[in-house]
C-alpha cells in the first residue's frame, strides 16, 4: 500500500486493510444479514475493534470487541 497522509475523518489508516479494503465496506456487506438491529450494531462494533486493534489500541480494542460480543449474546439470550 502506498504511503498516504492519514485522513482521520474520511479514511483513518487503522480502518483500511493492507490491500485498501475499508472496514466500512466489510460492514456494509455483512451486517445487513442480522435481522435484529441491536445485535447487528454490537457485531459491527466488535468487527471494527478487532480490525483496527493492530494499529490503534491493541489488546484494549480486543477487550472492547469481546464486551460487544458479550452484550450481543446477553441480549440474544434474553429475547429467546
Amino acid at each position: 500500500m502506498a504511503l498516504v497522509e492519514n485522513d482521520m475523518i474520511n479514511q483513518p489508516l487503522h480502518y483500511v486493510g493492507e490491500q485498501g479494503l475499508e472496514v466500512e465496506v466489510v460492514l456494509q456487506n455483512f451486517i445487513p444479514r442480522y435481522e435484529d438491529p441491536y445485535v447487528g450494531h454490537r457485531i459491527a462494533s466488535a468487527i471494527e475493534y478487532l480490525l483496527r486493534s493492530p494499529l490503534k489500541n491493541g489488546q484494549q480494542d480486543i477487550e472492547k470487541a469481546r464486551k460487544n460480543l458479550d452484550q450481543a449474546l446477553v441480549y440474544m439470550e434474553a429475547i429467546e
